[in-house]
Order: C-alpha cells, then sequence, then structure tokens
C-alpha cells in the first residue's frame, strides 16, 4: 500500500507539471508573458527567455517524473521550481500585487488560482516532494526500476 501511494503521487506530480507546461505552450508564448511580467520581477529579457524555456521544462521533467525515468534527478528538478514558484508567489502577496491569477497554468489554462490560494498547494507540494525524494518506494513502477540491479540476497 505504502509503495502504491508513493507511485500514485509521483504520477501525479508529473502529470501536474506536464499540464501545466502543455497548457502554456498550447497557448501563445505573450499569455505567459504577460503573468510573468505581472509579477515584476525579471527582466524583459529574461522574462521573455522563461515565457519560452519555462513550459517545456514543465512538461519534459514532468513526463520523466511520471514514467520515473531519472527519478531522483526529475523530482528534484520539479522541487527546484517549485521553491521558485513560492518564492515568486510569497513576494507577489507580500508586495501585494493585484493578480488575478497566479499564472500556473498559463492565462488560458484548466485551473485558475489567485496566488495566496496557490502558494498553499505549492507548500503542500513542498512536502510531498520530501516525502518522494527520502523514500526508495518513489521508483518502483518506473523505467529506473528496470535497470536497476536488484539486491544481492545474503
Amino acid at each position: 500500500m505504502k509503495r502504491l501511494f508513493y507511485v500514485v503521487m509521483r504520477l501525479a506530480i508529473g502529470a501536474m507539471f506536464m499540464v501545466s507546461g502543455f497548457s502554456k505552450l498550447a497557448a501563445p508564448y505573450q499569455d505567459f508573458l504577460t503573468a510573468i511580467h505581472a509579477y515584476h520581477i525579471l527582466p524583459d529579457s529574461l522574462a521573455v527567455c522563461v515565457a519560452f524555456v519555462l513550459p517545456w521544462v514543465e512538461l519534459i521533467v514532468g513526463l520523466y517524473a511520471a514514467v520515473g525515468l531519472w527519478t531522483r534527478p526529475a523530482l528534484l528538478t520539479l522541487w527546484g521550481l517549485n521553491f521558485v514558484f513560492v518564492a515568486g508567489l510569497a513576494s507577489a502577496i507580500l508586495r501585494k500585487l493585484p493578480l488575478e491569477s497566479c499564472g500556473c497554468f498559463g492565462e488560458g489554462g484548466p485551473v485558475h488560482l489567485k496566488p495566496a490560494e496557490m502558494i498553499f498547494l505549492d507548500l503542500a507540494l513542498m512536502l510531498i516532494f520530501v516525502l518522494l525524494w527520502r523514500a526508495r518506494e518513489t521508483t518502483a513502477f518506473s523505467i529506473d526500476s528496470l535497470f536497476s540491479k536488484p539486491a544481492k540476497r545474503v
């Protein structure tokens, strides 16, 4: 049962990042760029780069986590992205920016949460990442498990 829990959590987190990346890629990049600009953190040239690259990173690394390919590096990367998202959301909340949506799933995406709502979800995800990182069961039913050597029995 414990093993199934970790597999489901790995799949859910991977799927969530895949949906987030895909929904941003399905819309014009300017939509996500507008969401990035609303946070007033990045200079224009870097914001354009992030608007092009971040959705692909979310999609590809989310896929890696879901299927269990390079599971631990994928989870670490997603944890890092999530940490940056939490920092950006916290900054927006502390500066009282008038954001209608966090922009996490793109402007045309399936989920529209306010920054204060999304920060709680992201903090919960941080805890799940820690659980997944520490558990050996995280790689159960993964591509990684196909290539790992079974432990020798003594």
